[in-house]
């Protein structure tokens, strides 16, 4: 494909990446990394909590692959600017590790793609910002605004400031047990024991873990026959331990009674709660369901994997009926016969060739490497907004739709299928104005001007982006690259060039 403007040709340029005053991180490095705050909303602060992962924008991404299992992470609610902690990282920081997380219905991707999986270290009250800001006002760049990355010594003061107010557990002060069996008190390390044997050392069962863990200790509630209630309106006797309503609670130790009651227990011939087979039953159904969560783990990944393959094949689908579709018409219009076969020459002829009747419409695919495309321009006397198309093979050429504004002086390049003209000007008038032409509609479309009125620029197109280089107007001439954005919507500044360049004024 070769794409000519009139009086300008198009440069070669090897562009820098973007705009790096737009980073706002610390730039630590991994070894410097103490910590890391994620952010979240009234809106997703809940599927942050029930998920276990948190996540940020794509510019976090940088620091957010140096987090390691175990690096101590926070929550930060921006609603109400409260700290939640203590987590710490159950994988490493990482990429799209759920594409759907925070979205509506699940069909679009995750605006937060920096995420990683985590899990409760410590459950703490969340901290307002007067008690956290004196800690981190170093990472503070604006009044409201501060860096997510911690420093060690940031980390090590957040974590004395959290465990200095642990979360408060509700119990019932008037409950009390009389205790029948000492041994079992033992339940609660028991049966972490025996779930911590089978435990995985996938990051992804920790929750089910949690969840099955709170199923045996349900089961142990009742069982009914090891307890026996006392009435608190009778009181007990000196050798009767009292174990407030938290006596169930797993994280709750309870000191053992009296060596006095070890032979009450055995008159009763009450066995050992973890030699019954319900127990034993709880830890198989435990590895059933640990197994099971593994199985889905694997398929969804199957799943997205397969639709990530299935939308890439649909895209190259698209390009190719595209592509088809273009050389069909031009096939078409080749067999066609013309009613003009004089040459086109600009030396011995201002005539212009169709190579058919139809009114002015392009059946021509800007794939094609055959066709040169000549856009507006300037004769000496009047300046054009006309388009043609020329084939060297077939020695002809065809009027496509004029633009919106005649211009010359302006660059041409191709992004997506389409012709896109920027700036130029006439007679000392120079635009900021963006036009790009469609083939298959024969029609011109207005995009996002450029952010200075010029001509006599240069263009080019690099990874799916349009490059605005230099240019001038009247007697000043530029250094600066832009860059035109399609997803942004609009041109945005890129590093200038070392020197004011202008291809001709």
């Amino acid at each position: 494909m070769v794409v000519v403007d009139v009086c300008v040709m198009n440069c070669r340029l090897t562009m820098a990446q973007g705009n790096k005053e737009l980073l706002r991180t610390r730039n630590l490095g991994k070894n410097q990394l103490g910590g890391v705050i994620f952010g979240a909303k009234n809106t997703t602060i809940k599927e942050c909590l029930s998920k276990q992962l948190f996540g940020l924008t794509n510019q976090h991404l940088v620091y957010v692959e140096k987090i390691d299992p175990g690096l101590p992470l926070f929550l930060l609610n921006c609603t109400d600017s409260t700290l939640h902690g203590i987590f710490e990282a159950a994988s490493h920081g990482k990429k799209n590790i759920d594409l759907y997380a925070w979205t509506s219905d699940g069909t679009q991707k995750t605006p937060y793609p920096a995420q990683v999986r985590v899990r409760v270290r410590m459950r703490c009250q969340p901290l307002t910002e007067k008690q956290y800001k004196p800690i981190i006002v170093d990472n503070y760049y604006t009044q409201n605004h501060f860096w997510f990355e911690l420093d060690h010594a940031q980390t090590n003061r957040l974590l004395s400031l959290f465990s200095s107010q642990p979360a408060f557990v509700p119990h019932c002060p008037t409950a009390q047990w009389s205790v029948r069996d000492p041994s079992i008190f033992n339940f609660d390390e028991k049966v972490l024991t025996e779930l911590n044997k089978k435990a995985t050392v996938d990051d992804s069962l920790a929750t089910i873990g949690k969840d099955d863990k709170e199923l045996v200790y349900a089961k142990l509630t009742d069982m009914v026959p090891n307890f026996k209630f006392a009435d608190s309106s009778t009181g007990c006797d000196d050798e009767t331990a009292k174990v407030d309503d938290g006596t169930l609670d797993p994280h709750k130790k309870v000191d053992p009674p009296p060596d006095n009651h070890e032979d009450e227990s055995k008159e009763d011939g009450l066995a050992n709660p973890f030699e019954s087979p319900i127990i034993a039953e709880l830890i198989e159904k435990v590895d059933d369901l640990m197994a099971f969560k593994a199985e889905q783990d694997r398929r969804i990944g199957y799943l997205e994997n397969k639709i990530i393959s299935l939308e890439q094949n649909l895209v190259e689908a698209e390009n190719e009926i595209r592509n088809l579709k273009g050389h069909c018409i031009m096939s078409e219009n080749i067999v066609a016969p013309s009613e003009e076969s004089d040459s086109i020459n600009e030396k011995t002829s201002d005539s212009v060739i169709h190579l058919d009747n139809s009114p002015q419409t392009c059946d021509f695919h800007l794939d094609c490497d055959d066709l040169i495309f000549l856009v507006g321009g300037y004769d000496g006397r009047s300046w054009f907004s006309s388009m043609d198309c020329y084939s060297p093979s077939l020695n002809q050429t065809k009027s496509l739709k004029p633009m919106n504004a005649a211009r010359c002086y302006a660059p041409v390049s191709i992004l997506n299928g389409e012709l896109y003209v920027f700036g130029g000007g006439t007679g000392g008038v120079w635009y900021d104005t963006v036009e790009s032409y469609d083939p298959v509609k024969n029609d011109w479309t207005s995009r996002p001007p450029l952010n200075a009125k010029k001509g006599s620029l240069a263009g080019a197109t690099l990874n799916d982006k349009i490059y605005a280089v230099g240019g001038g107007s009247g007697n000043e001439y530029y250094s600066a690259v832009e860059m035109l954005d399609l997803d942004v919507g609009a041109w945005i500044p890129s590093r200038s060039m070392l020197q004011n360049v202008c291809l001709n004024i």
